[in-house]
């Protein structure tokens, strides 16, 4: 057994009685630093593999040809000899501080600490870590790559508005080159914003084994072909940290939910962004009580006032419950109103933008409104009627909304207010253990009543691009929650994109806030979400058994961190055979009675564990066992002879296939199908061979005893059936 498969070996072996008291711990790994264990133990479940996925997380510099450059630790100044690293093929580079720094064979470590006694230790050299987001710990994402699951074998879609300095990125080593790039835009990819290049970033880190798509979009039109793109490509994650807040009237409807729709029925799950505005939201029915055509957000309040500083960029989006196209006429405008301290007369508050588009049947219901505001100060947004009365109104508003008139409900923006993606809000990295979130993740439900979002990821976290460090915002935290969705996926590379979002869901914790706040919770992976290994399980067909009508079928042990087991056997032979299912329980056996002999019935079982929600095998192969021939009567007398007696073997309930021998118990003899002598071998013959056969040379007025077994087509022999005593004359 080599030293890492040993490793592994003693971190899943039972704990002694002794030990029972205190928490069970895995053994001490003596002799390897933590890389180097971590390297040994991937290599040891998954093989080279499982090498290079430890090698990539860890950083470890392998080559192609499988060396490594480790640190010898001596236990004594001088101790290691020169002469057993040469022989044992070691490339001593370097000796610093009485460590030696050498290249290794990796497949040669496990024997160094053995072969060269003077070697206290192994080790990597301390890695060169780059600037990452702290979300993959808050999440328990690192433990979950420690394990072997980082996304490897999924594909992750982000659809975003830029990837500006994605090339440097790249070169730095922050990303790793996009398995497929798409612009829809009239601009280059790497223009207009790096939003989308720190989405991928947090993405990649994440999920580093996932194969990365990067989507350059700049409307929804274009979502909609990005999304049928990314579902085209293979992709099994979208992440989409954008939202439109004028794409419908936050209900769950419209292009965008009807792509995310498409998408998911081809086997992509949809992760967006609930928006940030949860503290710049207004919605309600319309109110006009002094009868002047402006609408009231609060009793005598027209205006929806937001404190702004000089310089920073403001939008105001007005929408209607009129979707998709509106002959409801309503305008909106935004005014600067002086400060706090020396608020404007109404007659000197000024006129800043404006949105006045003509709704005639033809038109969204949309007024909006963008500046850069040149002072600071407070600002309002009015809304007047020039005709009809619309039955609801919201504004989304850049900036936190004064005055109590804030409403956080149906503040999720379309595409994460539909039912089928999750919508992820966000919670600051240093309020991670317990919430709340974040006062401007957007709340639901939305406007349908449907419940939203689903569950929160962490913002505010640390990135190597400039101006995204820290990365605010629900944009921030959808690609943690992204990266954990195909974290999950390249465990259970069968799940479909239902299956893959309640098992997300289902591993969220609580932390402070309603539903309509955090959702399920907060995204988590330290969790068990490893199915019982093997994966698929194995029945054990030594320990599995049959008879002539029955079979007894048993599950090889497997192993969980989350016992106990439960099983489920599945019959896949024909119906009226007998075979039967068994549904989910603790018994790691499955037995069926009632057979027919020598014939073939076939089983598959699955496994899962106690976690919650529990974890899944797939089907196990199909397991093939075959019935015995059943032991046939007595054989039976037809006439006797003075040297010969006539005798019939009886098949009973076997089958044709089955095969019998007539065994001459006084002579000690097998009798063959032409009554001879076949001595201590048994001559099988079928039932109709048998009927009758003359057995010669025998002698006169002696008694003898005869007795029949039957053999499957298996080869399988029955015992010997009861005998029958008879008398030549």
């Amino acid at each position: 057994m080599t030293a890492c498969v040993l490793l592994l070996a003693l971190f899943l072996a039972p704990q002694s009685e002794e030990a029972s008291a205190a928490p069970p711990r895995p053994q001490a790994e003596a002799g390897f630093g933590p890389h180097l264990a971590a390297l040994l133990r991937a290599h040891g479940a998954r093989g080279r593999a499982g090498l290079e996925e430890a090698a990539r997380l860890y950083r470890a510099d392998l080559s192609e040809a499988g060396w490594l450059e480790v640190e010898l630790v001596p236990r004594q100044p001088g101790t290691i000899e020169s002469a057993l690293l040469d022989a044992l093929g070691v490339d001593v580079l370097a000796e610093k501080g009485g460590v030696t720094t050498a290249r290794v064979d990796f497949d040669r470590l496990p024997s160094l600490l053995q072969a060269v006694p003077g070697i206290a230790a192994l080790r990597l050299s301390p890695r060169a870590v780059p600037f990452a987001s702290e979300g993959v710990g808050l999440i328990g994402a690192d433990v979950a790559h420690a394990a072997g699951a980082s996304g490897q074998g999924t594909r992750l879609a982000i659809i975003d508005i830029g990837f500006q300095s994605l090339s440097a990125m790249i070169t730095a080593g922050h990303l790793p080159e996009p398995w497929l790039k798409k612009n829809y835009t009239s601009t280059g990819l790497e223009q207009t914003s790096a939003h989308g290049t720190a989405v991928a970033e947090i993405a990649h880190e994440m999920a580093p084994g996932a194969q990365l798509i990067l989507i350059k979009i700049a409307s929804l039109t274009h979502f909609e072909q990005a999304l049928a793109f990314a579902a085209k490509k293979g992709a099994d994650v979208v992440s989409t940290s954008i939202g439109f807040p004028t794409g419908n009237f936050a209900d769950g409807t419209g292009p965008a939910a009807a792509a995310v729709k498409k998408a998911r029925q081809k086997g992509a799950l949809t992760v967006a962004a609930a928006g940030n505005y949860g503290d710049g939201h207004w919605l309600g029915p319309w109110l006009d009580a002094d009868d002047d055509d402006f609408l009231e957000f609060s009793p005598a309040d027209e205006g929806l006032t937001f404190a702004v500083l000089a310089g920073e960029s403001v939008a105001v989006h007005l929408v209607w419950d009129d979707f998709p196209a509106s002959a409801i006429d309503i305008d909106l405008a935004v005014y600067y109103l002086g400060t706090d301290a020396a608020p404007l007369p109404p007659s000197q508050e000024t006129l800043v933008d404006y949105s006045t588009t003509v709704q005639d049947g033809y038109q969204l219901p949309v007024e909006t409104v963008s500046f850069q505001a040149a002072i600071s100060g407070n600002f309002g947004a009015f809304v007047n009627r020039v005709q009809k009365k619309p039955p609801q109104v919201a504004l989304f508003v850049s900036h936190t909304i004064k005055d109590g008139n804030n409403v956080p409900a149906g503040s999720v923006t379309a595409p994460a207010d539909t039912n089928k993606a999750v919508a992820v809000g966000a919670v600051a990295k240093t309020q991670w253990a317990a919430g709340p979130v974040e006062a401007f993740s957007s709340r639901g439900p939305n406007t349908k009543g449907e419940p939203k979002p689903d569950i929160v990821g962490p913002d505010r976290t640390s990135s190597a691009l400039a101006g995204y460090n820290p990365f605010w915002g629900t944009s921030a935290a959808t690609p943690h929650v992204a990266g954990a969705a195909c974290v999950l996926k390249s465990v259970n590379p069968g799940f479909s994109a239902a299956e893959l979002e309640a098992r997300l869901l289902g591993y969220a914790l609580p932390i402070a806030g309603t539903p309509s706040e955090i959702g399920h919770g907060k995204v988590d992976l330290r969790a068990d979400f490893f199915p019982p290994a093997p994966d698929p399980p194995a029945i054990d067909a030594g320990a599995s058994s049959a008879t002539a009508n029955s079979v007894e079928i048993v599950a090889a042990p497997p192993f969980d961190a989350t016992p106990p087991l439960q099983y489920r056997f599945d019959y896949l032979g024909k119906k009226g055979q007998g075979g039967s299912d068994a549904d989910w329980s603790a018994s790691a056996s499955h037995a069926d009675a009632g057979l027919v002999p020598d014939r073939v019935y076939k089983y598959a079982l699955q496994a899962r564990d106690a976690a919650a929600p529990a974890n899944t095998t797939a089907w196990s192969a199909t397991f093939k066992i075959r019935t015995l021939a059943q032991t046939p009567p007595a054989p039976l007398l037809v006439a006797t002879g003075s040297t010969w007696v006539k005798l019939e073997i009886g098949p009973g309930d076997n089958p044709p296939s089955v095969r019998y021998a007539l065994w001459n118990a006084s002579a000690g003899a097998y009798v063959r199908p032409d009554g001879h002598a076949a001595g201590p071998t048994p001559a099988y013959a079928a039932a109709g061979e048998w009927a009758p056969v003359k057995v010669k040379g025998l002698a006169p007025g002696t008694a003898y005893q005869f007795m029949a077994r039957a053999r499957n087509s298996a080869g399988l022999e029955t015992g010997l059936s009861d005998p029958l005593d008879v008398i030549t004359q």
